[in-house]
């Protein structure tokens, strides 16, 4: 029997009440210890005295957003390490979240490939949703953290996947020589050029294969057209090929894109880029 997404939520031990979900505290099940080490780490990128969750502060790789330091590589993974138990209730909404695994899911199901690369995969709260309601495929799912990995390991045992593994490294440094007709990721967040995870997918998607972008945040609308997210169509599909630095050479890939809201109204852009390989 397939999941919905808020069972899905609490079958993984999150929240379903929004308004439980907004009071989670995140410093609770951590060490003092690591807790100074976020909050100072935080103060080094965003120059706040607070920790922001994750859908603010995303370091995806090679970088912060809107950051004017960029965390060693001992930092990173330290950072990531420490947060993995508690990343999932941080970013949890769960009105969002009922619209975005939906979504996400339904996107995954329209392309072909019984073997499915999830580049960037953090606690798999994603990759567990797709394989679970996806018994038929197999599912790869890729991270720089140990201990995000060791997350997905944890909803995989409850919910007794059997199809899910997990492989610690950086997508742009992975071989060629092995490939999957179906690579995808949720939340890149536009930390990572979009380009350069194309070029790399391009060339260890199978020939027929599709890679899929799928992002779950807001872009700065002052910038597009002038407009505000309540003035713009949902569901309209555009070129925000400038804004995502989504060129592919000599060629502009159209985005879909649609605005969903999240508890107290709060709306998201959630953005959809595909590419297939002939």
């Amino acid at each position: 029997m397939l999941l919905k997404p808020l069972e899905y939520l609490a079958r993984i031990g999150l929240e379903t009440d929004p308004e439980r979900a907004v009071k989670y505290d995140w410093e609770r099940p951590l060490k003092p210890k690591d807790v100074r080490f976020v909050q100072g780490l935080n103060r080094k990128i965003q120059g706040s005295p607070q920790f922001a969750p994750a859908r603010t502060t995303a370091f995806v790789g090679t970088g912060w957003i809107n950051s004017q330091y960029v965390p060693t590589r001992r930092e990173n993974s330290r950072y990531y390490n420490i947060i993995a138990p508690v990343s999932d209730g941080i970013c949890n909404d769960p009105v969002y979240l009922n619209q975005a695994l939906q979504i996400y899911l339904d996107e995954v199901a329209k392309h072909k490939g019984t073997r499915v690369l999830d580049i960037c995969a953090g606690t798999g709260i994603y990759t567990a949703f797709f394989a679970a309601n996806s018994p038929d495929r197999q599912f790869v799912a890729m991270d720089v953290s140990t201990g995000m990995l060791g997350q997905l390991k944890l909803k995989s045992e409850r919910l007794g996947l059997q199809n899910v593994s997990t492989r610690r490294q950086d997508f742009l440094r992975m071989s060629e020589k092995r490939q999957f007709p179906l690579i995808i990721s949720v939340g890149l967040y536009g930390a990572v050029s979009h380009y350069d995870v194309l070029k790399k997918a391009s060339r260890v998607v199978s020939p027929g294969g599709s890679v899929v972008l799928m992002d779950e945040m807001g872009i700065d609308w002052s910038k597009y057209r002038g407009g505000k997210p309540e003035e713009l169509p949902v569901g309209d599909t555009q070129d925000c090929a400038e804004l995502y630095d989504f060129k592919l050479p000599n060629k502009r890939q159209p985005v879909d894109w649609r605005i969903i809201r999240g508890y107290g109204g709060e709306r998201t852009c959630v953005t959809i880029k595909t590419f297939q390989k002939p």
